[in-house]
Formats: C-alpha cells, sequence, structure tokens
C-alpha cells in the first residue's frame, strides 16, 4: 500500500541522528502509518552526521514531504542559496518593515561576496572569525569602511541565519554558538555625538526662519523631540490648540518592491503608522509653540 502523506509527524525532516554499529550514521523519521495501521519509517545513512542529514532532507524533498520548500537546503547548499533562502523564509515572512528588509539584505552582501561558492557545511568558526577580521580592516581611500554598529548588526544577521539553519536542522552545529568565535571589533572611530548647543541651536532657526516651509516642521521637532518621519505626516487635526497636546498616528515611510533575490527595484514615499507601537502618542507643547502654529496656520491655509 502507498504511504499515507498526512500522517507525517515530522515535515522539517527532524528525525534522531544515531551512530551506528559500522561506524556510519543513521538519520531516521516516522513517516506515521500506512492505510493498514502500520507503521512507517525512512532511514538514510552516512559517513558522518551531518551527511545522514542532508540525504534525509534530500529523499524526504524527492517524496513530496517538503514541498513548502523550493529549495533543499543542507550542508552541501551553496552561500548564494543559503542566504537566498533566509532573505525570503526568515526575513521577508517575518513581518519586518520593507525598509528593515532592504537594510538586511544590505547588510548580507559582504558574507554573500566573501563566500561566493562555497558550501555552508564548509563554513567554520575559524572561517568566521577570518571574515569579520577582514571586515574591521577594510578600507576606503585610506578610512576603515565599517564601524562597531555595522559590525555588530552583520554578525547578528549572519548568527540568526546559522541560528535558523541549526533549528531547521538545516546544520547541526551553529559555528558562530561556541566560546571559539570572536565578536568582531570595528577598528573605525566612532564619532561622538553631541547635543545642540543654545547659541547653536538659535543660529539655526535664525538662518531657517525665511524658509517657510522647512522652518515650522524644525521647531515642531525641537519641542517634541519626535522623528522627522512623524513631523512630516502630522495634519491639523492632529493639533489641539485648546489643550496644547499634538497627537502622534502617522508616518512617512518607505514602500518597496523587491526582486526574488532581494534586491530593491523601486520604492515611494507613503503615510504609514509609527515606527514602533510606543510611537502613537500624545505630546504636550509650551503655548509658544501652539501660538506659533496658530499664526502660522493663517499664513498657509492650503496646507492640510
Amino acid at each position: 500500500m502507498g504511504k499515507s502523506k498526512k500522517n507525517v509527524r515530522r515535515p522539517n525532516g527532524e528525525g534522531s541522528v544515531y551512530q551506528m554499529k559500522d561506524g556510519r550514521f543513521g538519520s531516521a523519521v516516522s513517516l506515521g502509518k500506512d492505510e493498514n495501521g502500520k507503521r512507517q519509517r525512512h532511514v538514510a545513512t552516512g559517513k558522518t552526521e551531518q551527511e545522514a542529514m542532508d540525504k534525509m532532507r534530500l529523499w524526504l524533498s524527492k517524496n513530496g514531504y517538503l514541498e513548502e520548500e523550493k529549495v533543499v537546503i543542507n550542508g552541501q547548499t551553496t552561500v548564494e542559496e543559503f542566504v537566498e533562502e533566509f532573505k525570503k523564509y526568515g526575513l521577508k515572512d517575518s513581518g519586518i518593515s520593507d525598509v528593515t528588509y532592504d537594510n538586511y539584505c544590505n547588510m548580507l552582501r559582504p558574507f554573500t561576496s566573501a563566500f561566493t561558492g562555497w558550501h555552508i557545511g564548509e563554513i567554520d568558526t575559524d572561517e568566521i572569525n577570518k571574515f569579520f577580521a577582514r571586515m574591521s580592516n577594510e578600507t576606503v581611500n585610506g578610512h576603515y569602511q565599517y564601524g562597531q554598529t555595522s559590525l555588530k548588526r552583520t554578525a547578528y544577521l549572519v548568527g540568526r541565519m546559522f541560528k535558523r539553519a541549526v533549528r531547521k536542522k538545516y546544520l547541526l552545529h551553529n559555528p558562530m554558538d561556541n566560546g571559539e568565535f570572536k565578536k568582531p571589533k570595528a577598528k573605525k572611530v566612532s564619532k561622538e555625538i553631541t547635543a545642540l548647543t543654545s547659541d547653536e541651536l538659535s543660529n539655526i532657526m535664525s538662518a531657517l526662519k525665511q524658509h517657510d516651509t522647512i522652518y515650522p516642521v524644525i521647531n515642531v521637532m525641537i519641542h517634541t523631540g519626535m522623528r522627522t518621519q512623524e513631523a512630516l505626516a502630522l495634519k491639523w487635526g492632529d493639533i489641539d490648540f485648546e489643550s496644547a497636546c499634538i497627537s502622534i498616528s502617522r508616518a512617512l515611510t518607505k514602500k518597496m518592491v523587491f526582486d526574488e533575490h532581494g534586491n530593491r527595484t523601486s520604492a515611494e514615499t507613503v503615510v504609514g503608522l509609527p515606527k514602533t507601537k510606543a510611537g502613537t502618542r500624545e505630546i504636550l507643547v509650551p503655548d509658544s509653540l501652539i501660538e506659533y502654529l496658530m499664526e502660522w496656520r493663517k499664513k498657509a491655509p492650503t496646507v492640510k
């Protein structure tokens, strides 16, 4: 009798891996019961644990148990395929914004470029450490290219990619999840961000006062601390002149279209929600700002 695919217990190939008496390794997975109630089981063997598991996933895919996956990921998968699968199923389908997805794809490009043609099973902790060491030392026109934030975010993404591979049984081990992995340290010195002094702020506002569209936005941002995207999405209805309060419920964002490789093909600015849930809020503002906005509204009646 044929097998009943509806009874597959482990569609992701999460079978047990064990060593046999002859020294080889076996990967076993339960396939449920056939129409006669007989339990079915498949075993794939290999010289190593990874080889046995890779053969199992390949068998499951060929026999229709991994139909939801277009690419079978295992230790012999190329880095290019590995990254593409992660971008589509690990990032794009996770609900992140288009802007964040675009940034993440850009951060993964150095890793893909460094390991082009490699199989993911070949990348060990030493190779990961060498990769980040090269990133730390990379220069452009005599200046270090990557700061600590860039290195930290790239390490986070690459680590997340390998962690997902282990969780989904693509790989047995995460090369970044052991004591030998060295967290990257940037040689680029980050510039310290300091707040504007009262005199500097006064000079900037004086210079902008003649710009009827820019000055009001900057003035609101200075008095409220709201993000640029939030200030640009404000409408007159968001301002309660009697209570001296501004409600924030929208923000400008980017709506992007990507090709199958995660490359951005187009982008447009649209009005969406604030960056975080906490971004929806009300801000009490000084009377001086309310008075200014009331006067500016008289001069700009066409502005919504």
